[in-house]
């Protein structure tokens, strides 16, 4: 295989057509027939891949497997710290769920002449696709956050989310919130910003689909989150808060998200305790 500059990280949870669909979509794209693709499969229960269908795509797919449940976070740490044993840090690593899709055929042809590395974080305009009425975010999902949160913030936000009704009232307030500001922004706009503009630097890029330059990880940037699940918006932004790096919103990169269909298959307690535990690490370590 010959060395790559983009190497794409997916992880995969009980959802094996949804992940094959997403690496057809992914190695079709202009640009990506040459570059490679880790898969970490999280189901610590049954490998059900059919690594033949997979290499009919591409045999650029490399497929790993520890073994249990990582997490998203903990997932793609360990397909890149497996791949980093054999072969070089290429020029971009992604982290990205399997549920996206790609409505620009250019995309990774943008990516390869991206201005170099003064930027360690790129963060798509990320379109988000849902059938609930309540969403997790809003229409477009980056930025995430456009300023950093206060501590006072954190915390409070640390303490709501240690009871299971709390953290319901809060999403549910949170959804309707997305679902105004949308409507008034004609979904136009992303936290005030109008998604149409030049990239821009921000604070923390959304989770679904993540975009490294090497230079992230050279300067000491890791994915070895401290969470199982969610937070990872902000863990990226204060490593690259504390190493000085920037993460740029850049609108021109498009992607689309049809939400959370890995987080169907776990119950809303455990889903409500890995957040607990989220907000409990990141308020702590960080704010």
């Amino acid at each position: 295989m010959t060395q790559p500059s983009i190497l794409t990280i997916c992880v995969n949870y009980k959802n094996p057509l949804e992940t094959e669909s997403f690496l057809q979509k992914l190695f079709s794209l202009n640009g990506y027939d040459n570059e490679v693709a880790v898969v970490v499969d999280n189901d610590e229960f049954s490998h059900g891949f059919d690594l033949s269908k997979l290499w009919k795509i591409s045999s650029n797919i490399i497929v790993k497997s520890s073994g249990e449940n990582l997490g998203y976070f903990g997932g793609a740490n360990f397909g890149l710290r497996e791949y980093l044993k054999e072969y070089e840090l290429p020029d971009w690593v992604i982290v990205s769920n399997t549920d996206i899709e790609f409505p620009d055929k250019d995309i990774f042809v943008k990516l390869k002449d991206y201005p170099g590395p003064h930027v360690a974080v790129v963060a798509p305009d990320i379109e988000l696709v849902t059938e609930s009425w309540l969403p997790s975010s809003s229409k477009h999902q980056n930025p995430c956050m456009r300023f950093r949160p206060s501590a006072i913030r954190m915390h409070a936000l640390k303490w709501i989310c240690s009871s299971y009704p709390g953290l319901l009232m809060y999403q549910t307030a949170s959804s309707l919130r997305y679902v105004l500001l949308d409507h008034l922004n004609r979904q136009t706009k992303t936290n005030g910003m109008d998604v149409n503009k030049e990239p821009v630097e921000i604070y923390a890029p959304f989770g679904a689909y993540l975009i490294f330059h090497k230079t992230y990880f050279i300067k000491g940037g890791t994915l070895q989150h401290g969470a199982f699940l969610f937070g990872e918006e902000i863990f990226v932004a204060e490593t690259s808060r504390k190493l000085n790096l920037k993460v740029i919103f850049d609108p021109r990169l498009k992607v689309i998200h049809r939400e959370h269909s890995s987080l169907r298959k776990m119950g809303s307690r455990h889903a409500a305790r890995y957040a607990r535990e989220a907000t409990h690490y990141l308020a702590d370590t960080f704010f």
